[in-house]
């Protein structure tokens, strides 16, 4: 099945082309928004799997506090796909717990990859899976990490920003100007 995912951006050509480029990647775009209003109202009456959000979009709110709403309301995952890259604003989107942060100019596979391990982790959360990936974190660290459980960090890998939870880090390694970060699902080279 298609997962439906709405776009919420101002700019209609650059709306256009997230869409055309969703679609190649067979993505239904469930709908476009250029404002927060319009945002809510097609995810109270649609299946929507995904939000794609700018920050800055028309209306009085701006797309982090729109984030901050969907997270309250629904339980869909959101991903900032903004050319706001500034620490300030990183700092407050990653308040609102994002599914992930893509910046533009962005290209197909940046773009595809988050995506896709944004869903599939909602999918696992959703299925119950994640007590079970719990379960082998702590049987295969044999630590403690109860003060790590539910908190996370973004990492800048390929471009993209990713969201790895510390529970789910088993150890890091110096590899010359970059770290790689082991984790229960693989390598990721930062």
């Amino acid at each position: 099945m298609k997962k439906n995912i709405l776009i919420v951006e101002d700019e209609l050509l650059i709306a256009e082309d997230i869409k055309m480029n969703l679609e190649l990647l067979h993505y239904n775009v469930i709908g476009v928004a250029i404002k927060a209003t319009e945002a809510l109202k097609i995810i109270e009456e649609n299946e929507v799997h995904l939000a794609l959000l700018d920050i800055n979009i028309k209306g009085e709110i701006d797309g982090i506090e729109l984030g901050e709403k969907i997270k309250s309301k629904f339980p869909i995952p959101i991903v900032y796909l903004t050319s706001n890259s500034d620490r300030r604003t990183v700092e407050r989107a990653v308040l609102t717990q994002p599914a992930g942060y893509v910046v533009k100019p962005y290209n197909k596979t940046d773009l595809f990859t988050t995506l896709a391990v944004a869903l599939h982790d909602h999918d696992t959360i959703k299925n119950g899976d994640a007590v079970e990936e719990e379960e082998k974190t702590e049987a295969m660290t044999q630590t403690n990490v109860s003060s790590g459980v539910g908190k996370s960090a973004f990492f800048k890998v390929d471009g993209t920003y990713t969201k790895i939870a510390f529970d789910q880090i088993l150890y890091f390694r110096t590899a010359g100007n970059y770290i790689e970060i082991y984790t229960l699902t693989g390598v990721s080279l930062v």
